[in-house]
């Protein structure tokens, strides 16, 4: 009998505990939707979770209009996330201004974390920001010293770059450019809608070559093929045969 009354009594034990609560994570971003979020899906199923069962995702894209971020990432605190996910550096300022007390786990290309104040140094960061930050403004000048070897005549150089994000990369672009003695054009750009436009600059000034430099709008414009196509196409016919335009 008392075996039996254990049986009977443990499935009514096992209902009655309460439901684990489910995690809510936010995720956000300054563009748009990507492959870096069927990705990150991918990662949680990997690790044994089942979306929308035991853990939740909330998505927010900025389409590329850093305005949104702040907004965005007020929504998603008010949904008492646990932690935000924020691969872009407008995503992890507006998080960062935004909470002192939610984790931030940021992805970041582009910036320099101590530099910018988001962490105190990369062995103890403290605060509530952490993540993957991969400064890159010595890649920057090495670009320069690759088109130096690709094209031997190079005199004259566009930078397509975001300001102010890509910044610090512009600055070790410059420095590259000068002491190579190249004549360097800056077109710098601040929304997605001005990147053909910096690309009829770079045309007007006869650049021999473009770089350009990382950030979430380029990311953005990427998608976008017939403005990328154009815009190589006005470059290319303002190169002489002699000399074909190249872009990094």
């Amino acid at each position: 009998m008392l075996l039996g009354t254990g049986l009977l009594a443990s499935p009514l034990a096992a209902r009655a505990q309460p439901a684990a609560r489910v995690a809510r994570v936010g995720y956000v971003t300054s563009s748009s939707r990507s492959v870096n979020v069927d990705a990150f899906d991918q990662g949680l199923r990997e690790l044994g979770y089942t979306i929308g069962q035991d853990i939740i995702v909330e998505y927010r894209f900025g389409e590329g209009q850093p305005s949104a971020m702040p907004v965005l990432v007020a929504e998603l605190l008010r949904l008492k996330v646990k932690v935000l996910i924020a691969p872009s550096p407008l995503a992890i300022r507006a998080a960062r201004e935004s909470t002192s007390t939610v984790p931030i786990v940021g992805i970041d290309l582009e910036t320099n974390p101590v530099e910018t104040g988001w962490i105190k140094t990369l062995a103890r960061p403290g605060g509530n920001v952490t993540g993957f930050f991969l400064d890159i403004p010595e890649l920057s000048g090495k670009e320069i010293q690759f088109l130096m070897e690709a094209v031997p005549r190079l005199r004259r150089v566009a930078v397509l770059w975001e300001t102010p994000i890509a910044t610090t990369q512009y600055q070790t672009t410059e420095s590259a450019a000068r002491a190579m003695k190249l004549e360097l054009h800056s077109l710098p750009f601040r929304r997605p809608d001005e990147f053909a436009a910096s690309f009829e600059a770079a045309q007007s000034r006869h650049a021999q070559s473009l770089v350009v430099l990382s950030a979430p709008s380029v990311f953005v414009i990427s998608h976008g093929w017939p403005t990328w196509r154009y815009s190589i196409a006005c470059l290319r016919s303002a190169s002489s045969p002699s000399s074909r335009t190249r872009v990094a």
